[in-house]
């Protein structure tokens, strides 16, 4: 029972940080998403999975290395935590990026669906 206080906290911190990150991402995705989703339910529903995706990655990375290093001392106990927080933020966003990167063309390359449209007519 001693250990759920500092076991919620880490969980506490790790939604505070996600919190922060998808309030800073949410400005700007909520456009993006609109023109890249057919409508507007699209957009919705992969706002939804941004919000989930950057929330829960970081929870589960923090439940496994409380897991892993449960008898480390309270400094390393720390550092573990944030890293697995940031990191698990970071899977979280390069996962977004990767959905989101399927949308967009690069400068002079066509997208995979509009160079084959082209090359059918």
């Amino acid at each position: 029972m001693n250990d759920i206080l500092p076991f919620a906290l880490k969980c506490a911190l790790s939604l505070g940080i996600s919190a922060v990150v998808i309030r800073i991402l949410l400005r700007h995705l909520r456009g993006l998403l609109l023109r890249l989703c057919p409508d507007e339910a699209a957009a919705a529903f992969w706002l939804d999975y941004t919000r989930l995706s950057l929330a829960l990655a970081p929870l589960v990375l923090l439940i496994i290395a409380d897991w892993l290093f449960h008898d480390a001392d309270a400094m390393n106990n720390l550092r573990i935590s944030l890293l697995s927080i940031l990191g698990g933020l970071l899977l979280g966003l390069f996962n977004i990026k990767r959905h989101i990167d399927r949308f967009i063309a690069a400068p002079g390359k066509l997208p995979e669906t509009a160079a084959s449209q082209e090359r059918a007519a």
